[in-house]
């Protein structure tokens, strides 16, 4: 029997096995190293804030605002919204830049209107046959002690 055909065989397969062992073990290191932003865009009200996070890495994240005057963000990553419109917010980390569009909104206010005299706040100025209501946020009239009118609500 010859025994060199066989070491050679014993070799082949030893690297063809070798070969693909490194070859997934690339592509499943590749695939841990994917570095992403949880959220690419979010909608914040006016005062709110956003915690944003970076995953893939255990690197140093360093982030920052396009629009400090709209949006502030701390150094780990929480989105304060100060006033209404667009910035976008970056994560950089490793050499690779992340984004996140950040629209803030204003807190839309209801106001109703309440009565020289009464108890009651209303949602229109005519209710009641009311002479002169004063126009006031509802939490000012429920701070005030008014409560809502059976007509209007």
């Amino acid at each position: 029997m010859n025994v060199k055909p066989i070491k050679k065989l014993v070799l082949f397969l030893s690297l063809i096995l070798s070969v693909s062992f490194i070859v997934s073990t690339v592509n499943i290191e590749a695939q841990a190293q994917t570095i992403k932003l949880n959220r690419t865009a979010v909608t914040l009200y006016v005062g709110n804030t956003k915690q944003l996070k970076v995953t893939g890495t255990t690197k140093k994240v360093t982030w920052s605002s396009g629009n400090k005057n709209v949006a502030t963000v701390t150094s780990k990553g929480k989105v304060t919204a100060k006033k209404s419109g667009t910035a976008t917010i970056y994560a950089k980390v490793s050499n690779k830049k992340l984004k996140c569009k950040v629209t803030v909104k204003q807190k839309s206010t209801t106001y109703v209107w309440i009565p020289k005299s009464g108890k009651k706040y209303h949602k229109y100025k005519t209710c009641s046959n009311m002479k002169n209501p004063s126009k006031v946020t509802i939490s000012k009239a429920k701070s005030m002690g008014y409560t809502a009118c059976k007509k209007c609500y």
